[in-house]
């Protein structure tokens, strides 16, 4: 069979714990090199276009191709047997070539940038000189070069190819450190077609007249071999006729040392018998010219065809490879991410795009159709906050990096695709965990996929938006569990529970009763399946099944509670650290700046937009910034005081009991400021939303008999009290 997986045999034990022994003796093959590149240029051999760019710099494909000329494995490729419909294909070493592969092909999974760094190494793109620059537009930066091996040493380098006394003995005794630094490459440029390895270069005669081909092959083998480099990108030259341009510079080169090392025994510089005794052992005693002529002839034409067998073997090596049928992309996932810990695995997300692009009629990727979606500000209601803009972009919320979509995006689309394609909206009985399984997402159509995206990222917008309204998340990185965004998401498809206030309320009411209950604690797939049917039953005339952990809220031991808090426990999760900032920041405090310097409330979606106020006649934008509401007493200002807190990372004063977001200008004003005059100072201030006890000075001020360590304590335990509180009431109010 033709279909098959290379795998590499220095971890074939790895693949053996994934695959039975059995079924691994039957499938091993072998393929050449040669035979991959001849598959790939008749399209049999495809790259899937989910496969992600080149990223292999000129210095990995150096280390590669070290590697290659002494025999060296070279790592693993993985590659999945198909047919032509299975996913859309694209031109190896090409970034946005399609290619339509043959009925039955075979899908590069894993090795693109061996195999496209050796394929731009061993051939020649630019065949056609009137088109090369069209090529070079299209072909990757980091393959735009021409490469060589120098057989000529320097005085401290190995001479690997023998070409001090033209005795080649082959490559394989070889390190690949000893001959990474006879490869070199040369860069092409568009501009700089007089380089003569350069595609466009054109040489001429003595009467300016552009030479013919085999002219320019010859005049072009002269400057190399004046260098001592020989071309390796006609090595693999299928269909090629007479000498290839490394088999005449490898003659060139061969033919100039025989005449320098003639010279050299005349001079005295070299003994004859150390340079020709390995073809004649009598060869001091031998005075026939004729003789001689031969056998200095037979030294250049030995070495030259010994140095281009070798360089010719290296696309004939064999390379062992297992077979997988087409029906087994899971298990391709699985075994790439056995053999290849080191490495990128493949990504479910990618698969589901290569799909999508079956259906030829649609414009544009899935992944441009989804950055569109991203791109588009959606519009807002009153429902949300009385005081929200018009419109919304989810930019805003960090979906898109440079105008790609971030892991967690990718992850949840896939999750809430495979939730809307398998089941009718509303049908929540049939919401089984098993829907957000890489396993069924793979099974997704192509009909499915693109039927079902529009709404599905339009319902995680919604959810995005609700987020940093609704629950101070400032960008999707800071939210405390990713997985909370499918109830809600799910839930805000429904116009109805979008556009009503005291729906929302509702899904207000189960984000915080669950962040601070410890309903994700563990198992998080699991709750978040049942919380999309019992949040989405609730909405519709059910009944509040959140009620339940209610009195969990700031008191789950070991992950909210008040010792957990105090740091008296190991560590304090991530989760309630940030979700007890992002709740004072859904309060929409007040910031710590008078108010004859600037009216500021800390508002979420005005911060992540970059919204612009005036202070002190300029125009700037708020960054927040984690502040110490307590300081420690022993410093001068309070900025030391905060540099210390930071350096112990177990002191009480670094609970998020004691933090709360203020403005970057604020932190600025009390930056000098000592403890005492920062108290008073804060003081002045209207304090609303920080859920901080209150008088100010009296609270946070020592009292008397009262010990640094009991002070601590009592701060944060009255801050604890407040913030339950707050929340217990806001809840109360959320759930009517």
């Amino acid at each position: 069979m033709s279909n098959f997986i290379v795998i590499n045999l220095c971890e074939y034990m790895d693949v053996k714990l994934l695959l039975n022994r059995k079924l691994v003796k039957e499938l091993e093959r072998a393929k050449k090199l040669r035979e991959l590149f001849e598959e790939n240029d008749n399209f049999k051999l495809v790259l899937p276009d989910f496969q992600r760019a080149l990223e292999w710099k000129v210095e990995d494909q150096k280390k590669l191709l070290a590697s290659i000329l002494v025999s060296l494995p070279i790592g693993s490729l993985l590659i999945l047997s198909g047919n032509k419909d299975a996913f859309a294909a694209k031109k190896l070493c090409y970034p946005t070539e399609t290619v339509h592969p043959t009925e039955e092909c075979l899908y590069l999974l894993d090795g693109q940038q061996r195999i496209s760094s050796l394929k731009s190494i061993f051939s020649n793109f630019y065949i056609d000189k009137t088109q090369w620059k069209n090529h070079f537009d299209k072909i990757y930066s980091d393959l735009r070069y021409r490469w060589f091996v120098r057989v000529k040493p320097n005085n401290d380098e190995d001479d690997v190819f023998g070409w001090k006394n033209l005795h080649f003995l082959g490559l394989k005794t070889f390190e690949p450190t000893q001959i990474q630094s006879l490869i070199e490459t040369k860069r092409i440029y568009k501009t700089k077609d007089q380089e003569w390895y350069n595609p466009g270069y054109s040489p001429v005669d003595q009467n300016n007249q552009i030479l013919g081909e085999s002219a320019t092959r010859n005049h072009i083998a002269k400057l190399s071999a004046q260098e001592g480099l020989v071309p390796l990108y006609t090595v693999y030259s299928p269909g090629s006729l007479g000498a290839l341009l490394h088999e005449t510079v490898l003659i060139k080169i061969a033919s100039s040392r025989v005449e320098n090392l003639k010279d050299k025994i005349a001079d005295g510089e070299l003994n004859i018998t150390d340079v020709l005794g390995f073809l004649e052992s009598d060869v001091a005693n031998i005075v026939d010219e004729d003789t001689l002529t031969e056998l200095w002839s037979s030294l250049g034409a030995k070495w030259a065809q010994s140095v281009l067998s070798a360089l010719n073997q290296v696309i004939e090596e064999e390379i062992p490879v297992i077979v997988l049928p087409s029906n087994e992309v899971n298990r391709a996932v699985s075994i790439f991410e056995s053999i290849n810990r080191g490495g990128t695995p493949l990504d479910t997300y990618d698969l589901i795009v290569a799909r999508s692009a079956r259906d030829g009629s649609l414009s544009g990727s899935l992944t441009d159709r989804i950055v569109q979606i991203l791109e588009s500000p959606i519009e807002l209601q009153p429902a949300l906050d009385l005081n929200v803009p018009a419109s919304w972009n989810s930019n805003n919320f960090g979906t898109l990096q440079e105008h790609s979509i971030t892991k967690v995006i990718k992850e949840q689309y896939l999750n809430l695709l495979s939730i809307f394609s398998y089941t009718d909206y509303g049908d929540i009985v049939n919401i089984k965990l098993d829907l957000i399984k890489r396993n069924k997402i793979l099974d997704l159509t192509f009909n499915q996929i693109n039927n079902n995206t529009a709404v599905t990222i339009q319902s995680l917008n919604r959810a995005f938006a609700f987020l940093q309204i609704r629950c101070g998340v400032l960008n999707i990185d800071l939210l405390p569990y990713k997985l909370m965004i499918l109830p809600l998401a799910y839930c805000l498809r429904d116009d109805n529970i979008w556009n009503k206030t005291s729906n929302l309320n509702k899904l207000e009411y189960w984000y915080w009763t669950s962040l601070f209950g410890g309903a994700y604690r563990a198992s998080q797939n699991n709750q978040c399946i049942e919380d999309i049917k019992e949040l989405y039953a609730w909405l519709n005339s059910g009944v509040n099944q959140f009620a339940k952990i209610y009195n969990k809220i700031l008191k789950d031991p070991g992950y909210s509670d008040l010792d957990t808090l105090l740091m008296n426990n190991e560590s304090i999760p991530l989760a309630i650290s940030r979700g007890i900032l992002q709740y004072t920041l859904s309060r929409q405090p007040t910031d710590f700046i008078p108010n004859n310097l600037l009216q500021l409330k800390l508002v979420s979606w005005d911060i992540a937009s970059n919204r612009t106020h005036v202070y002190k006649g300029e125009k700037v934008c708020i960054k927040l910034e984690d502040h110490h509401i307590c300081p420690l007493g022993n410093y001068t200002k309070i900025d030391e005081s905060s540099n210390a807190l930071r350096k112990q990372k177990d002191h009480k004063l670094n609970s998020p009991l004691n933090r709360t977001y203020i403005s970057h200008i604020a932190n600025r004003l009390i930056r000098d400021k000592s403890p005492l005059n920062y108290l008073a100072y804060v003081e002045t201030l209207g304090l609303y939303g920080h859920c901080i006890p209150t008088p100010f000075i009296q609270r946070y001020s020592l009292a008397p008999n009262e010990t640094e360590a009991e002070f601590h304590i009592r701060i944060l335990t009255e801050r604890y009290n407040i913030l339950l509180r707050d929340i217990i009431l806001e809840l109360d109010l959320l759930s009517v």
